[in-house]
């Protein structure tokens, strides 16, 4: 068995897991909700307790993923310029989209663990009576939606990158589309969510594993993305084998 064929394993496997890895972030956020809420039954708790406090299965989940998905977008950026070294892509000069991307999960990650932005809420805007005035969102709570914000200038590289697997940018606006209402619910002050029907489901349910979706929707963006150029890098080591 010649190099070629070595490098060639050595890919299908990498393909092999980034498959396997996404069947398992399926998996999973399929089961965090129902084992919360079988957690919830076997401990005679309100179920909605389980997901409205800090800590829980689903909040710590959602910190793995998004550290996850730190760790998938800086192994797009790295096999980007691995393929750009040995010619299967031409350069690309915006490459530090990938790392920048790749600290925006981590730093997510480390807000959903710690709750950065409820500090930023209360010790600055708060302190300053920065957006403070709203008739609906808390007093200063607008933390996570000028991250959005922040985040939404690299979308347009991202998604020149994703064309590579249209299903892949498909993913990514689906999760970003879905990411809208739940930023919405996680502001909006108490009294205004008491007035919707069921409001507990949308507060605490809905906006919980909604998170959890969106994060994987990202996931396996990235995740198609990089089996899509294993299987390029394949290609053309089968098209130098056959030459």
């Amino acid at each position: 068995m010649n190099r070629s064929e070595v490098f060639d394993g050595i890919l299908a496997r990498l393909q092999g897991m980034a498959w396997r890895l996404g069947a398992l972030l399926v998996v999973v956020c399929l089961l965090v909700p129902p084992a919360s809420l079988i957690y919830a039954a076997l401990t005679d708790q309100p179920w909605w307790r389980l997901f409205r406090a800090e800590g829980n299965l689903t909040d710590w989940w959602s910190s793995m993923q998004l550290v996850i998905l730190g760790l998938l977008a800086w192994a797009n950026g790295w096999l980007r310029t691995l393929m750009e070294r040995v010619g299967l892509l031409a350069p690309w000069s915006l490459g530090a989209v990938w790392r920048v991307t790749a600290l925006g999960f981590l730093l997510l990650a480390l807000d959903e663990r710690f709750n950065y932005h409820e500090w930023l809420r209360d010790e600055l805007f708060r302190a300053h009576d920065w957006f403070t005035h709203s008739k609906y969102i808390i007093a200063g709570d607008v933390g996570l939606y000028l991250f959005f914000l922040v985040g939404l200038t690299v979308v347009p590289l991202l998604l020149a990158e994703l064309r590579a697997r249209l299903t892949a940018a498909r993913l990514l606006i689906a999760g970003l589309v879905l990411s809208v209402p739940l930023l919405v619910i996680d502001s909006l002050q108490d009294r205004v969510m008491r007035q919707w029907w069921n409001w507990r489901f949308w507060d605490y349910f809905f906006e919980e594993q909604g998170e959890i979706v969106a994060q994987l929707l990202f996931a396996l963006a990235l995740l198609m993305l990089i089996h899509h150029r294993l299987g390029q890098w394949r290609a053309a080591l089968a098209s130098e084998r056959e030459s």
